[in-house]
């Protein structure tokens, strides 16, 4: 079983999965304003990356990066995060596009919808991109009806399907996640939902 503060796991209802991560940082239909954090500069390997901060403890920095992932940073990490010259600025469509292109390769395509980034095999149509901007509507209307209006987000929510189900496993596999019989996970740490198109 996956630690529940690592990744929420979804066997039955995948849609809990998508819905949990539209609510941490996808577009939604509310105009609630909040004052953006400082940008704050952090390491990510050899390479620095700006973001901002979520939650800031003593011993450890929850950060939002420029393309929506989420980092923890705790030890070294944390001690070298700096102030950021420049504001932060969500990375740009284009931007987080050609990012997951060159992260997935050429047997995968990248589909723009309204508030998501769809990454899935390609010629498999437009049937996932639809489920999720339905499943994101219907989120929408629930919480609406309910009196709680959800931020617009910064950039789309990026939503991963795998050829198949060995596929997923394989990349959860690769990322130190162990699940079985799960449609799809929600990862915290990348701040993305993947699933898969076998059956």
């Amino acid at each position: 079983m996956i630690a529940p503060q690592k990744t929420l796991t979804v066997a039955r209802d995948f849609g809990a999965a998508l819905l949990f991560g539209i609510l941490c940082s996808s577009g939604g239909g509310g105009n609630l304003t909040a004052a953006t954090p400082d940008a704050v500069e952090f390491p990510v390997g050899k390479t620095k990356e700006t973001g901002i901060p979520l939650m800031d403890f003593p011993n450890e920095m929850i950060v939002l990066a420029r393309d929506g992932q989420i980092h923890s940073l705790k030890g070294k990490a944390r001690q070298t995060v700096r102030k950021a010259s420049d504001a932060y600025k969500p990375a740009s469509i284009i931007e987080m596009r050609n990012r997951l292109r060159t992260e997935f390769g050429r047997d995968f395509e990248v589909l723009t919808t309204q508030h998501f980034l769809v990454v899935q095999p390609k010629g498999r149509g437009d049937r996932w991109p639809n489920l999720f901007e339905r499943s994101h509507r219907s989120f929408i209307q629930y919480m609406s009806v309910r009196g709680v209006r959800i931020r617009r987000g910064r950039f789309p929510m990026v939503a991963v399907v795998m050829p198949d189900s060995a596929a997923m496993y394989r990349e959860m596999a690769r990322m130190n996640i162990r699940a079985s019989r799960v449609a799809g996970i929600y990862l915290r740490e990348s701040n993305r939902v993947i699933t898969h198109d076998g059956g």
